[in-house]
């Protein structure tokens, strides 16, 4: 039974509705009305939470609330990725500052304080770092990125609205409006480098030095660049998702295996263009060579698997490696290096097509292309865009990289099929 008596206001109309009100812990008078349709007994069931919950909820730490939210709601309800980012967010960044503070103490400032904090301190070199790496933090130290500052956000709105909403703790909650303010760092350049060291663009040479090394995952990563596909989309591609000049774009890879595309605008269907078509010749002949012309996947393992995103971003590192060129001294190379190796990401070549096709491109054909759920992240990142008609798609593609640009979208469709001949034969 609640404490206090139940009011009813519009007694006996189709507006009948209960009120309760009762004193917090603190002196503070609260109310509360029940929804529509609420029975009296489901409302009285709710008082009582409300007067238990300002006697014992109120005193629950920040620490006991995040244990409660995760194993109720966050590992019932979320994937393997986002409860690694949260608890990757509540064990760095979250449980030590706040933790052990009750959830009626904390304030907007202090968790405004806490981002602010996470935004300046710079980031430590993991234990298995090498020593140059190590070196290069106390020269050039690194800081969160702004995504990753969205996350330790999101994971304290997520945990105090449970609080508020599910748990009808009376608070006013503290992780509304938060600001972030990532600290933003501008690197000198060299005297003889004209490359903006702050840009995800990938210049000419830096393709040609990567693209030159021989690799399993090669042809997999040109496509990145020639496409704009995520690499989870990449590696999940079956050949059966290539058919009728286009590329289906229906799951993906992830370093937890098989998952479900990004949101609903990444399902999607990207119209072939004559880079892709060549490469996707030249993946064909190459798994014939390796003993695999049966592989479902198109790009697979060595072995013919399935491939992996781990494996991916190895073979993706040993050849950004061996970019760097030594001293050659007689036959052999000496300690000296003479150039340093190239230094971009894999998700650089989707940022590095986009930027280029930006220029050639209706802006909400780019935002199809690159399976964007919003508009504003396409205009957010990229540069002005000309208009063209989505049956040039191809072109702009073929052309963005340098091949000759076909007179009528047939001839670019005779390419398509004749290649995708030899494809199907390979695949039957």
């Amino acid at each position: 039974m609640p404490k206090n008596k139940i009011q009813t206001l519009y007694a006996k109309t189709p507006n009948q509705i209960y009120r309760y009100g009762w004193t917090d812990s603190a002196g503070k008078r609260n109310q509360m009305k029940s929804y529509k349709g609420e029975t009296k007994k489901d409302f009285s069931l709710r008082c009582d939470k409300a007067d238990e919950g300002h006697d014992i909820n109120e005193r629950m730490t920040v620490a006991e609330l995040y244990e409660k939210w995760h194993d109720s709601v966050l590992i019932l309800n979320s994937s393997k990725a986002d409860i690694d980012q949260v608890e990757w967010s509540w064990d760095k960044y979250i449980n030590m500052p706040i933790g052990h503070l009750q959830i009626c103490d904390v304030k907007r400032y202090m968790l405004n304080d806490l981002l602010s904090l996470a935004a300046t301190t710079p980031k430590k070199a993991p234990k298995c770092s090498s020593k140059e790496y190590r070196m290069k933090l106390l020269v050039e130290p690194e800081y969160l990125s702004e995504s990753s500052l969205k996350h330790i956000r999101g994971t304290l709105t997520r945990m105090f609205n449970y609080a508020v909403l599910e748990l009808e703790i009376n608070i006013n909650n503290p992780a509304v409006k938060l600001t972030i303010v990532p600290k933003v760092v501008i690197y000198e350049k060299d005297e003889d480098e004209d490359v903006d060291l702050n840009s995800h663009f990938v210049y000419r040479e830096s393709l040609e030095r990567l693209f030159s090394i021989p690799s399993n995952f090669r042809l997999a990563i040109e496509l990145i660049l020639y496409t704009g596909l995520r690499p989870s989309e990449v590696l999940a591609l079956k050949w059966k998702n290539i058919s009728k000049g286009v590329i289906r774009i229906r799951r993906g890879i992830t370093k937890y295996g098989d998952s479900i595309l990004k949101s609903e605008a990444a399902v999607r269907d990207i119209p072939l263009s004559e880079p892709a078509i060549d490469l996707f010749h030249e993946q064909s002949h190459y798994l014939k060579e390796i003993g695999h012309p049966h592989s479902v996947y198109v790009f697979p393992l060595k072995s013919g698997k399935k491939p992996t995103m781990s494996a991916l971003c190895s073979t993706f590192a040993r050849m950004v490696s061996r970019t760097k060129e030594w001293k050659k001294i007689g036959r052999k190379y000496h300690g000296e290096s003479l150039r340093k190796p190239v230094d971009f990401t894999m998700y650089d070549l989707r940022h590095t097509f986009a930027t280029m096709a930006a220029h050639i491109m209706d802006v909400k054909k780019l935002q199809y292309i690159m399976g964007h759920a919003d508009i504003s992240t396409t205009l957010n990142i990229y540069a002005e865009i000309e208009k063209h008609s989505v049956d040039e798609i191809p072109y702009d593609i073929s052309n963005m990289w340098g091949a000759e640009q076909s007179p009528k979208i047939i001839n670019i469709e005779d390419k398509i099929q004749s290649k995708q001949g030899d494809i199907n034969t390979r695949v039957k």
